[in-house]
Parts: C-alpha cells; structure tokens; sequence
C-alpha cells in the first residue's frame, strides 16, 4: 500500500480532522486486503472439502506454515508444521531445546480449521510470552500486523 505525497503531507500537518480523514481511509483500505486474504483463504479451503480430506488437511497445514513464517518468531525458536492421521501437528522447539506440540484435528468446515489455525499460532504466543516472561526477559511481540 503506497501513499501519495498528498496522504503524506495530511499525516504530518498540525490539522488532526484533515491527518485522521487519511488515517481512517488507509485502515479501511488495510481491511479490505485482510479480508480479500481472509476470503482467498477459505475458498481454496472449501474448494478442497469436496476432494480426499488429506488434501485439505495438507493445504491448512501449507496455511499454518506459511502464517507462522510471517509470525516471525523470535530467532531462536524453531517450529515445524506436520500433518497426521489424526490432524496437523505445530512441533515447537525452545532456544533450550524443549520441543512442545500445539495440533487441531480438522473438522473439515473451513471457517472453523482456519480459526483453529490461528489459536495455534496464537497459543505459540503464548508459549513464548510466558518462556520469556520466567526467564525475566521483557521483548513482546516483534509480530508482524497482517
């Protein structure tokens, strides 16, 4: 998303109702593409309902590799993403190496396993949030806003 010199120059004057008209447009803009993402997500998603479930299982789990990536965890955690019989399986390993594992088992409704896709990732956070916060380490989150 590119700004032009007028969206530019409105950010940064004195006028709040002027910068924030800018403002308002960008986020609504930024919507829109997250939802457009969202949308493209869940068609390729159900478009895989109809096949043999273990393509789909592996086209979410494409998803959760690729939405991790851009999670860019911290450096020193290292995670690999795996599909089971049962599901798909998010392997977790600590900079002390202790492996932790977050799965979901597909329901097969796109909606719900693209939701469950990004509680893993969230519960990785987490996982990482409290690893942190034991070892007094005070960094938050360098995740990246989709």
């Amino acid at each position: 998303m590119k700004l032009t010199k007028e969206e530019i120059d409105s950010m940064g004057q004195e006028s709040e109702i002027k910068a924030a008209k800018w403002v308002k447009e960008k986020g609504k803009e930024k919507d829109k593409e997250v939802e457009k993402e969202e949308s493209k997500k869940l068609e390729t998603l159900e478009q895989k309902t109809k096949r043999v479930f273990l393509d789909y299982k592996q086209t979410l789990a494409d998803i959760l590799d690729k939405e991790a990536f851009v999670e860019e965890f911290p450096k020193e955690w290292k995670y690999h993403v795996a599909v089971t019989e049962k599901g798909i399986c998010m392997f977790v390993v600590s900079p002390e190496k202790k492996l932790y594992v977050r799965a979901i088992s597909p329901v097969n409704e796109p909606k719900y396993d693209l939701t469950a896709v990004y509680s893993i990732l969230e519960s990785v956070w987490v996982l990482i949030e409290k690893y942190n916060s034991t070892r007094g380490i005070l960094n938050g989150r360098a995740r990246k806003q989709v």
